[in-house]
């Protein structure tokens, strides 16, 4: 196991389809990680947001941990 999560085929079914382009990794960082890459200049603030609201509506469905997303106000903000 890396990263702390199974292999695909130790994956259920109806696991949640993982994106192809590299954003899913995003997700799993932790926060410092995550700004010695923004310092870095590998990636965005606003590429790391998209990555997690896209997390969002890939897994809300199915765990509900979402009441309330204001995704459109994070956007512009």
């Amino acid at each position: 196991m890396l990263g702390g999560r199974a292999p695909a085929s130790d994956k259920p079914a109806d696991a949640i389809a993982v994106p192809a382009d590299g954003s899913e990794e995003l997700v799993y960082l932790s926060a410092v990680e995550l700004l010695g890459r923004m310092r870095r200049k590998q990636v965005s603030a606003r590429e790391v947001m998209a990555a997690h609201l896209t997390q969002i509506e890939r897994v809300n469905p199915k765990v509900n941990a979402i009441v309330t997303l204001v995704a459109e106000r994070a956007r512009r903000g």
